[in-house]
């Protein structure tokens, strides 16, 4: 910094982006992500996935994976949030539940309502985020970027914290399984 002690950055973090940047991979000393705005289909983000595996193994050997997880976050806004009973089952709508009468229900008063749950699955375990949010808000801007309009999010994040040793089919095994 000028004048000052030099800053050391903690974390640092290399990423590289496709030209439209609708699909970047992230680098550092201890993960790798990769992340995508364009979603086509599970087969396709597999195989990217893989490609980086592949990639990453060729550079650097790593020995073990620590933990190895898949993100999925889905947001539904404008004509989907005011169909939001039509498109979500009830109990995980929770108060959100569309009122079915002419008087105002207590879910047509909610601004903002966030739901969490951690589960055990076969594969491992899921950290489920879900919920109406107002305009311009996020709850992780890493993650998702607030939009300019009320939206509905549902954020699955699937990991395992089983070490296991670094084998690129392995691990495509393991991130199929997540997508299924």
């Amino acid at each position: 910094s000028a004048g000052g002690a030099p800053h050391i950055q903690q974390g640092l973090v290399w990423r590289f982006s496709d030209e439209k940047k609708q699909w970047r991979t992230s680098l550092s000393v201890d993960f790798v992500a990769l992340e995508t705005s364009a979603y086509v289909n599970r087969q396709d983000f597999l195989s990217r996935l893989n490609a980086v595996v592949v990639a990453l193994n060729a550079a650097f050997r790593p020995a073990e994976v620590q933990r190895l997880g898949l993100r999925y976050i889905n947001r539904l806004t404008d004509d989907a949030v005011e169909r939001i009973g039509e498109l979500i089952q009830p109990q995980v709508l929770g108060i959100l539940q569309p009122n079915k009468g002419p008087r105002l229900g207590f879910g047509d008063g909610i601004l903002h309502v966030l739901t969490e749950a951690q589960l055990r699955s076969v594969e491992g375990h899921i950290q489920a985020r879900w919920g109406k949010l107002p305009p311009n808000t996020t709850y992780d801007a890493d993650a998702l970027e607030p939009v300019s309009k009320e939206s509905w999010v549902l954020d699955l994040d699937m990991f395992t914290l089983s070490p296991q040793k670094f084998v690129a089919d392995q691990l495509q095994v393991t991130a199929t399984k997540f997508v299924e």
